[in-house]
């Protein structure tokens, strides 16, 4: 399970409200939580650390003494904002993370969603959680581009969760009742499971591994299936539990309270109605795949969960796409 989760903040209210949710998980998990922001340094970066650039193989090029000051100053200035950045996680972990809870803070400099992946490479964390969106004063960037290129581009499992306003008037976190693991049949979707497995056992949830028929690939009542056979609805559900329940059994073996969930329609409305359906969950999905038993694009599911579920959704890094 998840050892270290690393959640980047940006100063706005909704990452530091992400932290009301994963606190308790962290808590729950017994994981060390990192907080880490990104600070641009740019132009400053170039003159404070240019310097090593200037230099002849016979040694550094003399400069005159005001562009010395110069670069001091901007040192410095550099220095502050860092040091101004560590004391607002600081800050931030007072406000919203238990003592219980073993904390850590890092600041980098540069682009925020190439530091955060390389964070997480760095302090060994095995989850990032951010929020989807929203604007940044550290970084000046904005967090819905940035988790979008963190989750494409994560080597590590991404929680991403929807901003929460400032104004909602939130009392404490929303606990993790029911785990979906949406499954296609390919080895890819495949990775989400011992993940969702494992958390469903760590805070006591329902498991829910789903597959669904997506009637735009011809999966519909009396069509084709992928075989070539002549499916009804019925048949075609029955198939598909036939494909679930070594995975409900595997979990059942565990003491987990597990269900097969057969739906046809479309993949990703499948996912989301169900995750509204049952209240208080998180889906554990794999990032994508092209091939298996319903031959989801699965980077275009996950994409469209992510937007429309409103729940928190944990994208698992998959392999390659496999080809048919």
């Amino acid at each position: 399970m998840f050892r270290r989760i690393l959640t980047p903040l940006d100063g706005s209210k909704s990452s530091e409200n992400v932290l009301q949710w994963v606190a308790p998980l962290a808590e729950a998990l017994s994981a060390e939580l990192i907080l880490t922001t990104v600070v641009e340094v740019n132009p400053v970066a170039s003159a404070v650390w240019g310097a090593e650039r200037s230099r002849s193989n016979s040694g550094p090029i003399p400069e005159p003494a005001e562009v010395l000051a110069e670069r001091e100053s901007r040192r410095s200035a550099a220095d502050d904002l860092i040091n101004s950045a560590t004391s607002y996680l600081e800050s931030v972990s007072v406000h919203f993370v238990p003592d219980s809870v073993d904390t850590k803070f890092h600041v980098a400099t540069g682009t925020p969603e190439e530091q955060i992946i390389a964070t997480a490479i760095s302090t060994e964390a095995d989850l990032i959680a951010m929020a989807t969106h929203r604007a940044s004063w550290i970084a000046r960037g904005v967090l819905g581009s940035v988790a979008d290129r963190v989750v494409r581009s994560s080597p590590v499992s991404v929680l991403l969760l929807r901003p929460v306003d400032s104004d909602a008037g939130i009392t404490g976190p929303t606990p993790i009742k029911n785990v979906i693991v949406p499954l296609d049949g390919s080895p890819i979707s495949e990775a989400a499971v011992d993940v969702g497995r494992n958390l469903s056992r760590a805070v006591s949830a329902k498991l829910h591994f789903l597959t669904a028929a997506s009637e735009m690939y011809g999966y519909g009542p009396s069509v084709g299936g992928p075989y070539g056979q002549a499916y009804t609805d019925s048949g075609l559900r029955e198939e598909v539990r036939k494909y679930l329940m070594p995975y409900v059994d595997e979990a059942a073996g565990e003491a987990i309270d597990a269900r097969a969930v057969a739906v046809s329609g479309s993949a990703a409305r499948a996912i989301i109605r169900v995750a509204h359906e049952e209240q208080d969950s998180i889906v554990v999905m794999a990032s994508h795949g092209l091939s298996g038993f319903h031959r989801w694009m699965l980077g275009s599911v996950t994409d469209k969960v992510i937007r429309s579920a409103e729940c928190p959704v944990i994208v698992v890094p998959g392999e390659n796409p496999v080809s048919n």
